[in-house]
Formats: structure tokens, C-alpha cells, sequence
């Protein structure tokens, strides 16, 4: 059973994990699948429902295949690295999670402080510790979203383009007009 099931996960998988190719045009619409071939002038790829489509080469702006991009209007070549520069911004990120906690804490404490005082009959020490209960209760707010905001910084990839170089086109002119070939 356990064998079957993993077979129709692999199976319903299979569309994702063949993908390999990217086709990016240049009304922005992308096609995600493998490139078969490249004749008459059009770029052929199997999608990953299984369908062919024909692509004509003056409208594919981009090309990505695993990591390296083609970029056909620029006629460039680059790898994309992902790289996580900000990391260091982790301790930031706890240092203003550990001072939001310490002023929850002070909140709490100084709202049971206010509540006993009132129950005794203290009103003006009462007042003075709901001013310094929403200065707490500021503070803490204030400083999750700069813990918050510190950790998604520090954890977000950052793709960076390393050049590879020119697109190398070949030309031919077989027939009335001109053929461009690209090689991958």
C-alpha cells in the first residue's frame, strides 16, 4: 500500500519535477515546461499538463533553464545565485524580540500594580501606572514588528545575476531573407 502511494505522488509529481525550461515573453505570460526543439522561427515546448505549444521567437523575451537565464533582448547570458546577505540581521531580529517580551512583562506587572492600588482606594498612583502601562504596551508592539520585520529581512534569498557572457547567434540566409539561430 505504502508503495502505491508513493508511486501516485511520484506520478502526480512527475509534471513539476520534469519542468526544467522557462519561457518568458514579452507580454509578461510565462511557460513552464521543457523545450523540445526550435524550428521554423518558434521555440516548442512541452508544458507541464502534458500539451505542446509553439512559441514564435520575436515574442520570447526569456529563456531559464535550471539556474542560467537567456535573456534575448538584452542578448545575455547570466546565472542567478541565490544568496541570503542580510543573515546577520537574525540577532537584531532577537535582540527586539527579547526587549518586547521584557516590556509585555512590565505591562503585566504594572497593570497588576494598578489593579491592587485601586482596589485600595489609590486612584492618582493608579494614574500614573496606566501612563506607564501604555508606554509598555507601545513599546512591546513597536519593537515585534521591528523583530518581525529584522527576521523576514534576514531570512528572504536574494537572487543575484552573475554575467556569463553574450548570447552567441549564428546567421544564414538560405532562402530570401535572413535566419538567426541561437545555441544553448
Amino acid at each position: 500500500m505504502k508503495k502505491l502511494a508513493v508511486l501516485v505522488l511520484v506520478f502526480c509529481m512527475a509534471g513539476a519535477l520534469a519542468a526544467k525550461d522557462t519561457i518568458v515573453t514579452r507580454q509578461n505570460k510565462k511557460y513552464y515546461g521543457v523545450v523540445i526543439d526550435r524550428k521554423g522561427g518558434h521555440f516548442v515546448i512541452r508544458i507541464t499538463d502534458g500539451s505542446i505549444v509553439e512559441i514564435p521567437e520575436e515574442n520570447v523575451s526569456k529563456i531559464t533553464r535550471d539556474n542560467v537565464v537567456y535573456d534575448l533582448e538584452a542578448g545575455l547570458k547570466y546565472y542567478l545565485e541565490v544568496k541570503r546577505p542580510f543573515l546577520p540581521f537574525v540577532v537584531l531580529g532577537v535582540a527586539a524580540g527579547a526587549y518586547a517580551v521584557k516590556r509585555f512583562n512590565d505591562y503585566a506587572d504594572l497593570h497588576r500594580e494598578a489593579e491592587e492600588e485601586l482596589a485600595q482606594g489609590g486612584a492618582v498612583g493608579a494614574v500614573i501606572n496606566t501612563r506607564d502601562q501604555k508606554q509598555a504596551i507601545a513599546e512591546g508592539i513597536v519593537s515585534t514588528l521591528f523583530s518581525v520585520g529584522s527576521f523576514y529581512i534576514a531570512v528572504r534569498p536574494m537572487k543575484v545575476k552573475v554575467g556569463m557572457g553574450t548570447i552567441e547567434l549564428s546567421m544564414q540566409a538560405p532562402r530570401p531573407g535572413v535566419m538567426l539561430s541561437l545555441r544553448f
